[in-house]
């Protein structure tokens, strides 16, 4: 576990949240974050091993979001996590949107699908993200399908070494 708050809070001019999703107390966090109220423009769940208590916890009945990646290491942990956040956040109303994405030049493309990005169709335009709806494709060809220009959105993959 790498506690990466303080590199993020001299990046970053936009507040942010950082904590153990596992055991933060919600209740609490709500008030004392007032820029949670609302609307989250986007999040990360990417808590390996403990997805499935991190999700169950968060307050869908208090917190809304534009847009979700969720990792549910399909190619590592089988199908079952991933088909249980999947019928949870259909049943909350939001759209798949890119489904299944692989790691581009990993060791672990060839195993599959890592995370899924989400979409609230009430917060998108939903024809101009048509372009982007996707399956089992790398991120980086998601960002090719929305902006062709070389390295528009490059993030360069991890070393595996």
């Amino acid at each position: 576990y790498q506690d990466f708050g303080e590199e993020f809070k001299q990046k970053r001019n936009n507040p942010f949240l950082y904590a153990d999703v596992t055991t933060i107390d919600w209740t609490k966090t709500l008030e004392q974050y007032p820029f949670l109220k609302g609307t989250i423009d986007y999040i990360s769940f990417d808590v390996d091993g403990a997805t499935r208590v991190a999700f169950d916890r968060f307050p869908f009945d208090q917190l809304k979001f534009t847009c979700m990646t969720i990792e549910h290491d399909q190619y590592r942990v089988g199908t079952e996590l991933r088909d249980y956040l999947r019928k949870k956040l259909t049943s909350l109303g939001y759209i798949l949107l890119c489904a299944d994405v692989v790691m581009p030049d990993s060791p672990y493309e060839k195993f599959g699908a890592f995370e899924d990005w989400w979409v609230n169709p009430e917060l998108v335009d939903m024809d101009r993200l048509e372009t982007i709806r996707s399956n089992h494709i790398s991120y980086l060809e998601i960002f090719k399908k929305m902006n062709p220009e070389k390295y528009a959105f490059y993030c360069p993959p991890p070393s595996y070494d």
